[in-house]
């Protein structure tokens, strides 16, 4: 924080009674949220970059959460990625305490050898749901909290940047959903959730919040075009070239912001998925019997319903993840229609992780081989 404090402050002395015109949409954004979601027996992690977006969301979830009631701690990770990260951390440790927030941790590289090599394919995104995940389960099982939600400071920009690469690479309607709002991870006690508070908020927005209240952010040098990380052609990483090229391009051929309209695409595509799911989820319970499915009347679902089964069932009883190719390949499996020598019956379809795919007169059977 620019100046320091000579004494010790909360966030919400930080944001103050009536908070700065500029610092509202990021408030107001948490605060809503907060009130959807949340009670005294569930808390938050605040998990931090350093960047502006979630220095934002830090400050902002801790001055509610303080009003709220609602126990927090945030989370720094540092993936090691570059000799600085750890110097980096213990900056943004010391911002956070500085804006009032009592009790602030550091995870991940700089206690050891780095654990993720490049910022590609998301080795890096794995390694911090891993390590945020493991210290937030531990910290609600300590503070003896029925469950736990990580909030990530992900905002509109960062939603329309992901539709469209997902567009770009021929994504399902399931997959240019894109990042949800909030979800479960499963059934795991405490009970873990992930939270993006933000994704009404515009990048700038985070931006002006940091500004109104003198809070000094990290810039990521992978998220410029001439920084430190290229893919393997020498070229930007392809959320940098969209944010960059991409969407400025789009946004002159359109002659509009075409950034909350991909986010909007995606908020109605969540909508429909979560319907399609929950239709899903019954036709499997009546369909399943372990990890087969009753083959006529699975063949006789409409194929957007269908293929969701199909992948319900994955999911369930395998690991990794299935392709829209693998889906639509054990899909055509289960609708063939055809005897003699081209019977369908007895054909596997290979999946991965040693899995396949297997039709017999009666059933679909997934099955390890």
């Amino acid at each position: 924080m620019t100046g320091g404090l000579r004494r010790t402050v909360t966030p919400s002395e930080v944001v103050g009674a009536t908070p700065p015109r500029e610092v509202r949409p990021v408030s107001l954004a948490i605060r809503d949220y907060l009130r959807r979601n949340h009670n005294e027996a569930r808390g938050v992690v605040l998990a931090v970059s350093g960047g502006a977006d979630s220095l934002a969301l830090a400050v902002a979830a801790a001055d509610h959460a303080e009003r709220m009631g609602i126990p927090y701690t945030a989370a720094i990770v540092d993936h090691g990625l570059r000799p600085e990260s750890a110097e980096e951390a213990l900056l943004v440790e010391g911002r956070l305490r500085a804006a009032g927030l009592a009790e602030v941790v550091i995870l991940g590289g700089q206690f050891g050898e780095p654990e993720v090599t490049h910022p590609l394919e998301g080795e890096a995104r794995e390694f911090r749901h891993r390590l945020l995940d493991q210290y937030a389960l531990s910290w609600a099982g300590q503070a003896g909290l029925e469950s736990v939600e990580i909030l990530y400071g992900h905002t509109m920009d960062d939603q329309a940047e992901t539709v469209l690469m997902r567009l770009g690479r021929g994504a399902s309607p399931r997959a240019l959903a894109a990042i949800r709002e909030h979800i479960s991870t499963g059934t795991l006690s405490p009970r873990l959730y992930r939270g993006r508070p933000l994704l009404a908020v515009r990048r700038g927005d985070t931006e002006g919040f940091c500004r109104a209240l003198g809070l000094e952010w990290v810039d990521d040098p992978s998220n410029s075009p001439e920084g430190t990380w290229l893919n393997v052609d020498g070229l930007p990483l392809p959320r940098t070239a969209l944010r960059h090229s991409a969407l400025p391009a789009l946004r002159e051929a359109l002659g509009q912001d075409p950034v909350p309209a991909l986010a909007r695409v995606a908020r109605m595509l969540g909508e429909d998925e979560d319907l399609l799911a929950d239709l899903a989820r019954r036709e499997l319970a009546s369909l399943r019997e372990g990890a087969n499915l009753e083959l006529a009347p699975l063949a006789d679902l409409p194929a957007a319903l269908r293929r969701r089964v199909l992948i319900l069932l994955w999911e369930d009883v395998a690991e990794g993840m299935i392709t829209a190719e693998q889906v639509e390949a054990v899909d055509q499996l289960v609708t063939a229609d055809r005897s003699g020598l081209r019977s369908p019956t007895g054909k596997c379809i290979a999946l991965p992780g040693g899995w396949q795919a297997r039709r017999t007169r009666e059933t679909l059977v997934f099955e390890r081989i």
